[in-house]
């Protein structure tokens, strides 16, 4: 059940995002490049060279992923966890307040608020469940976008990219 509530939500962001990304709503849009962890460019990012910036992870664990039907791995380190299929971080899950995301260095611990003047229309088409409120911010030119969700507080609780 919590799958298809979570899987409706991301498709309903999805949704919102992609009718957005005409011109006149560009602060919706974040740039590939831009989505970062510590100011390092972490999509499409080879594992030596994650292995490189981040050291050896705590625990590596088969991935499946069904839609595309691939195998990968989930390189666990401390409050972050990378997603590599095809030997490329594809996906990635931040947790800890030591990670910095996106050159305007938007933390989980941050209030939400901070996304306003960043993304004012994502922010203003902001959702809320049962456990607090989610943003998603669509990547130009993938499918995928920064997905940020809170607590019931409107702390970050935790920053990830996932593809729709």
């Amino acid at each position: 059940m919590k799958k298809i509530i979570y899987f409706t939500l991301i498709f309903f962001i999805g949704i919102n995002a992609s009718r957005a990304q005409g011109s006149q709503y560009a602060d919706n849009l974040i740039d590939y490049n831009n989505v970062t962890i510590n100011n390092i460019p972490v999509l499409q990012l080879d594992t030596v060279s994650l292995i490189q910036h981040y050291g050896q992870p705590n625990s590596i664990t088969p991935h499946f992923n069904e839609l595309e039907n691939i195998h990968g791995y989930h390189y666990n380190y401390n409050e972050v966890k990378f997603t590599i299929e095809n030997g490329w971080v594809q996906r990635f899950v931040v947790t800890g307040k030591q990670y910095s995301i996106t050159p305007y260095n938007i933390k989980v611990g941050d209030n939400i608020n901070v996304l306003k003047s960043y993304f004012p229309l994502s922010f203003k088409n902001m959702k809320s469940d049962a456990n607090g409120y989610v943003i998603g911010i669509n990547i130009k030119d993938e499918d995928s976008f920064l997905y940020f969700q809170t607590d019931l507080n409107n702390v970050i609780t935790k920053i990830s990219v996932i593809s729709y």
